[in-house]
This record gives C-alpha cells, sequence and structure tokens, in this order.
C-alpha cells in the first residue's frame, strides 16, 4: 500500500511529531508513506511492520537504497527510529490533525453491522454542503486509521473514520488519538464474540469510543440496552417518531426523517429493508448534528445509489449472484434476506452459505442458529462451505429443510466442489445469495464458474 499525504511533511518535522530524532538523515519532504517494500521511492516515509509472515525490518536497507526513509522501532542506517512503529504512526496521525485549520467536524462510526454503509450514507449526504473526507472501503484498523487521517485534505471540513476491532482495548487507542466530536454506535451484534466472549463485553468495546469523544454526543439505537448508560446520547430508531430522530417510509420509497417528533426533511431512498433504514436514519443523525442543513439533508439521501450499497448483482452461467459476502454475524444473515428480498423481487431461489468466523465458544451454536435461521420461503436450496457446513445443515434441516436440498463442501480449499454443485442443482435465472466472513473468499465460487470447463 502507497498512500498521499494530504499535506506534504518535512521529515525532520515528522520526527519531532511523534518526539524522536532522525538517524542519518538529511531533510527531505516526505509525500507519501508506503507498506510495501517494493513500491518505495524517493520522498517515501517506508513503515516497517512487523506481521506473521514477514518483518518490514527485513527490507530496510532496501528502501534506503531506492531514496526511501525507515519508520521503524530499530536501528538501521538511516531513519526514524520510534518505539513500536504502529503507534509511532497514530501518534503521528493524531498530531497530522493539528495541520488541517478548515476541520469543524470528526465523526467516528463504529458498531457491529452496518459500519461501513452509515459511514458511506453520511460522506454522501454531507458532500452537499461541506468538503468531506472519510475512510476508503473498510480501512478500519489500527493502520487504517491513521492512514487514512494522514490522507486528509488541508481544506477538508468534516472527517468520517470508521473504526473496527477485534479485542477491548483497540477503539479506545484509535478514538483518543482522533479525539472524534460525533460518534454512531450501529449496533450490537455477535461479531468477535468469539474474541471477547459475550455480547456485553462487545458493547464494552464498542463504547470505548467514549473515551474519544469527551463533549461530544453518541449516536445510538433507541433499542439498545447493553447502550443505555451512555452519557451524552443522542437515540436514533425506526419505530419511535418521539425519538430524538426517527425514519419512516412508504410504499414508493418516499421516506421522511423526523428529529423529535417534527418531520425535518423528505426524500427517495432506493431501499427498504430494515438494516437500510437504521443506517440512514443514523447517518441523518450525525449529519444533522454535524450542521448539514434540511435541504441538504434530503438532497443527499436522495443522491444514495446502489454505490453506496454492498451487495453486488453478479450474473454468472445465467444465475444471478447476489454477492454480499463481503463480511458476516448471524445478524448480518438475517439482514441479508431482507436484502435478497427486495432484489429478487420476492423470488424463491438459493443460498450459498461460508463459515462466519471469530465466534470462539460460540460458533457451533451460532452456526446452529445460522441454519434455522434461513426462510424456505425464499431459498429451497442450500449450498454450504465450510468446517461448520454440517452444523448449519443440521439447523436448517431442524427448521424443516430436506436432506436432499441441502449440499455441504467441507473443504474451502475445494471450490470446484461447491461450484459443480450449484451448476447441477440450480437453473438458468435464478438468484443465488452469497454471505460468508471475508477470508472464506466465496467469491472465488464465481471465478471458478467463470471456467469453461466448468
Amino acid at each position: 500500500m502507497r498512500i498521499k499525504l494530504g499535506i506534504p511533511i518535512n521529515l525532520h518535522k515528522i520526527a519531532n511529531m511523534v518526539g524522536v530524532v532522525v538517524n542519518n538523515c538529511s531533510d527531505r519532504l516526505i509525500t507519501h508513506i508506503v507498506t510495501d517494500s517494493r513500491e518505495a521511492s524517493y520522498q517515501d516515509l517506508f513503515l516497517c511492520l512487523q506481521g506473521e509472515r514477514f518483518d518490514g525490518n527485513d527490507y530496510a536497507e532496501d528502501v534506503i537504497a531506492k531514496g526511501a526513509i525507515p519508520f521503524s522501532n530499530r536501528t538501521h542506517s538511516m531513519g526514524i527510529i520510534v518505539k513500536d512503529t504502529k503507534e509511532g504512526l497514530l501518534l503521528l496521525a493524531k498530531e497530522y490533525l493539528n495541520l488541517l485549520p478548515s476541520v469543524k467536524h470528526k465523526i467516528a462510526v463504529t458498531g457491529s453491522v452496518g459500519k461501513t454503509t452509515t459511514k458511506e450514507f453520511i460522506r454522501t449526504i454531507l458532500m452537499t454542503e461541506f468538503k468531506v473526507h472519510a475512510t476508503e472501503g473498510n480501512l478500519n484498523n489500527d493502520l487504517g486509521v491513521p492512514l487514512t487521517i494522514l490522507q486528509t485534505p488541508k481544506n477538508s471540513e468534516i472527517i468520517i473514520l470508521e473504526m473496527g476491532m477485534n479485542h477491548e482495548g483497540e477503539i479506545k487507542r484509535l478514538s483518543e488519538a482522533f479525539s472524534p466530536d460525533i460518534g454512531v454506535i450501529t449496533n450490537i451484534g455477535t461479531s468477535h464474540i468469539g474474541n471477547l466472549g459475550s455480547k456485553g463485553a462487545i458493547a464494552r468495546a464498542k463504547k470505548e469510543i467514549m473515551f474519544g469523544v469527551k463533549e461530544g454526543s453518541i449516536i445510538v439505537p433507541k433499542n439498545e440496552p447493553l447502550l443505555m448508560d451512555i452519557k451524552n446520547k443522542i437515540c436514533f430508531s425506526t419505530s419511535d417518531i418521539l425519538s430524538d430522530y426517527y425514519i419512516s417510509q412508504d410504499d414508493c420509497g418516499i421516506t421522511n426523517i423526523y428529529s423529535k417528533g417534527e418531520m425535518i426533511t423528505k426524500a427517495h431512498f432506493v431501499k427498504k429493508e430494515q438494516h437500510y433504514l437504521e443506517c440512514l436514519i443514523s447517518a441523518s443523525a450525525a449529519s444533522s448534528e454535524a450542521g448539514i442543513s434540511r435541504k441538504g439533508l434530503g438532497v443527499g439521501i436522495s443522491n444514495i445509489s446502489g454505490v453506496n450499497l454492498r451487495q453486488r448483482l453478479i450474473v454468472c452461467k445465467n444465475r444471478n449472484f447476489i454477492d454480499d459476502s463481503y463480511n458476516a454475524s448471524l445478524e448480518s444473515f438475517l439482514a441479508s434476506y431482507e436484502t435478497y428480498k427486495y432484489i429478487s423481487n420476492g423470488q424463491r431461489g438459493s443460498i450459498l452459505i461460508g463459515d462466519i468466523l471469530e465466534l470462539g465458544a460460540f460458533s457451533d451454536s451460532i452456526h446452529y442458529a445460522l441454519g434455522k435461521s434461513i426462510p424456505s420461503v425464499l431459498f429451497d436450496k442450500i449450498f454450504i462451505i465450510g468446517e461448520k457446513a454440517k452444523i448449519v445443515a443440521a439447523g436448517a434441516m431442524e427448521k424443516g429443510f430436506i436432506k436432499e436440498n441441502i449440499f455441504i463442501n467441507n473443504d474451502v480449499k475445494r471450490i470446484d466442489i461447491t461450484a459443480r454443485q450449484i451448476i447441477e442443482n440450480t437453473y438458468d435465472g435464478q438468484y443465488i445469495l452469497m454471505k460468508a466472513s471475508r477470508r472464506i473468499k466465496l467469491e472465488d465460487v464465481i471465478e471458478y464458474l467463470n471456467k469453461d470447463e466448468v
């Protein structure tokens, strides 16, 4: 990865910002930060990151030869030496925010499900009246957040950051560095419950966003009991018109946004599913708190289109694959059924399921519940790939699916098995919903199906 700094910074100033001195380096203007030594060039700062299979320090002398400067926790022939590379990067990002005089609001978005969609909705709405910089894709971890900050252009008025986590303490570090004045928690689900142990622990981890939002407001769903103790909270709802922010929609997609019982705007919104309406009302709340006008809010909502939405419709082998394989949790599976119903116009089809990862001791029970959750009114065939395939199948059979309509593949490396199962047991024009955790790489099934021999 190679990112361009929003504001180029002198090397010695970077060292001062992180509280260290440079080693054997003449001053120069740094314009890019790079994590891949193969992409390094002159005026680059190379992050010497350590992973499970590599150590960036092994390539430090190579990038020096290319004219780049290592940013490392070890001594090399030249470079900036910090105690911890990622901590040093986060400190650099924190100090970089002081170089942005035009910023009016900093918004942080977290939650178990819907944070990327909500972030994109906020971006689209606020862009109608402000210069906005936001997280690209889901660069929401301890590397992606500081790199996003460091790409912020000097004239930006709003910064929107998505913050993810796998363990307690991660959002606290990110939020304290960013110091947002508006925080959004979309919901509390079971994502990463294997690492954290319970929904209560997940809620505590998400609430760490409060450590950065000291004087501002936290936007939360009104009906979430695990978030009731948040101070300065602003509540959104799809059922209580007297909530701080409320949304309603008619059959034609005309969507009304209310604030404390008063309608503040009306617009056409392209989606009708519950989870999209929840993302939209939380995004509308954040945008309103950031100062969007009522007219701007309405225009922004109308501007939201399929570009801002996760699911892709892929036509392959005359089948219509609805690709929602970006990530998964039990809650997001339930939401994906609504999406399938909307896109397929209620046509009965099939579903391709992969494992939900990072569930720990809860994995078997959640995968069994997943099988039981599959609605037979929408799907007649179930294709399952992964180690938990038999458990999902058992839950589906308890729900009423017959064994002959469930196709199991325990080996994620043998995507050819699943591809052939789909071709042999579906028909032209059928809709097929795809969903799994990102690391399962369900899109490889599509790639395999595109081969002529299948």
